[in-house]
C-alpha cells in the first residue's frame, strides 16, 4: 500500500471538537477508507483526533516552528503523495523541500482575485502543483477563469455522506419546525434569519425553531442578539451551541424546513445537502455552490433579507404539497449524487493520477 500524506494548516484541528467542513470530509473519507492508500494526517496536537487514518501531532508554538515540524513529518512518513489541506502555502512549500513527491491541494474555498504583478507570480508557483481538488464546480470554474493554463489539472469531488447514518422520517411525521445549522457568523445571515424566524412564530403559534450555532465565541455581541429575539418564544424557539452532529442530523431528519440564508457565496454547501439527505424542504439563498447542491429541489430566496426569508418560510408553510414536493425530490438528488463510496472513489481516482509510476 502506498503512503499517503494529509497536511493541516496550523490553526486545523483534527477533532469533531473544533473541525470544519474540510477536515470532517476528509474523516468521512479516510473512515470509509482508501482503497491503494494508506493515510498519515499531519496537524496540530489535539486530545481527540478523529478516527480514521494515522495521526501525527504537532505540538509548536509559533508558525515557523510548525512548518519545520511538518517537514521532518513528512521526511519521517515518506508519503507518495502529499495532500495539503486548503493552503496553497504548505503545498509550494512542500513541493520546493520534496521535488520528487506529487502534491496536490483539496481546496474548499474561493481563490481571491490578486493584483496583475502578484497574480502572474501566484501563477508560476501554481506550475509547481500536480493536482487540484475542489469541492465544487463553483469554486473550480472559478480558479480556471484566473489560471485558464491550469484546469487540466484541476478537479471536483464533492462532499460524500454516509447514507446508511441517515433515517429521515416520513413526510407525514415531520415536527412543525424550522432548523438552522452553520456558524454564528453575520455571512451566514444568522441575524436575518432569526428576525424572520420570530415574524412567522409570532403568526403560527403551531410551529417552532431551533438554530444550532458553531463557534459562537467568536462573535458574542452576535449570539446576544440571536439570543434576544429567541427569547421571547422560550421552547418554540431554542438556540444550540456546538451542537454534537448527531443532533444536527436528528434534527435535520425530523424537521419539516432547513433554512440555509448564506449570505455569502457558499463553496459547496454542505448544510443545503444535509437538509436534503434528512427529508427536509430546504430553503437557500442558492449563493455560490447552493445550487450546485440543490438545483431545482430547493425553495429559493428572492435576497437575504428579513421580509424576503419571512415570506419564504410563510409560502412555505402555507403549502404542504410543495413543501412535501421539495423534500422528496431534494432527498432523492442528495441519496443520488453524494454518497461517501463516490466521493471517496473519485478523490482516489484523482490523486492516483498524478503518481509517476
Amino acid at each position: 500500500m502506498k503512503r499517503i500524506a494529509f497536511l493541516l494548516e496550523e490553526d486545523d484541528v483534527y477533532s469533531p471538537q473544533g473541525g470544519n467542513s474540510l477536515t470532517l470530509t476528509l474523516h468521512d473519507i479516510l473512515h470509509l477508507g482508501l482503497g491503494q492508500f494508506t493515510a498519515v494526517v499531519i496537524g496540530k496536537t489535539t486530545p481527540t483526533p478523529y478516527s480514521g487514518g494515522e495521526f501525527m501531532p504537532i505540538d509548536e508554538p509559533n508558525r515557523k516552528a510548525y512548518l519545520s515540524s511538518l517537514r521532518q513529518a513528512i521526511e519521517r512518513v515518506d508519503p507518495k503523495i502529499v495532500v495539503s489541506l486548503q493552503s496553497f502555502r504548505l503545498a509550494m512549500l512542500t513541493k520546493s523541500a520534496f521535488p520528487q513527491i506529487p502534491v496536490a491541494l483539496y481546496r474548499h474555498n474561493l481563490v481571491r482575485s490578486k493584483r496583475r504583478i502578484s497574480a502572474l507570480l501566484f501563477a508560476h508557483r501554481l506550475r509547481t502543483i500536480d493536482r487540484f481538488i475542489f469541492c465544487s464546480d463553483f469554486i473550480r470554474e472559478h480558479f480556471e477563469a484566473q489560471y485558464p493554463r491550469m484546469a487540466p489539472r484541476c478537479d471536483t469531488v464533492w462532499n460524500g455522506f454516509d447514507l446508511q447514518t441517515w433515517k429521515p422520517a416520513t413526510q407525514a411525521l415531520r415536527d412543525k419546525e424550522i432548523v438552522l445549522a452553520g456558524r454564528c457568523h453575520p455571512e451566514k445571515g444568522v441575524e436575518e434569519a432569526a428576525l424572520a424566524i420570530a415574524v412567522v412564530l409570532s403568526k403560527r403559534p403551531e410551529w417552532r425553531a431551533a438554530m444550532f450555532l458553531s463557534f459562537p465565541e467568536r462573535f458574542p455581541a452576535l449570539f446576544k442578539i440571536l439570543s434576544t429575539i429567541a427569547a421571547p418564544f422560550g421552547e418554540r424557539f431554542i438556540l444550540h451551541r456546538d451542537a454534537p452532529f448527531d443532533e444536527v442530523r436528528s434534527a435535520y431528519e425530523h424537521a419539516a424546513i432547513c433554512l440555509v440564508p448564506s449570505i455569502w457565496e457558499e463553496p459547496f454547501g454542505r448544510v443545503a445537502a444535509e437538509g436534503h439527505l434528512g427529508g427536509c424542504c430546504v430553503i437557500s439563498s442558492g449563493r455560490g455552490g447552493l445550487r450546485e447542491v440543490s438545483a431545482d429541489t430547493a425553495y429559493y430566496l428572492e435576497s437575504t433579507t428579513v421580509p424576503a426569508i419571512s415570506t419564504a418560510l410563510a409560502t412555505i408553510i402555507e403549502n404542504p404539497e410543495l413543501r412535501a414536493d421539495l423534500a422528496q425530490r431534494g432527498n432523492e438528488r442528495a441519496n443520488h449524487l453524494f454518497s461517501l463510496q463516490q466521493t471517496t472513489a473519485h478523490f482516489e481516482q484523482s490523486l492516483f493520477s498524478i503518481l509517476k509510476c
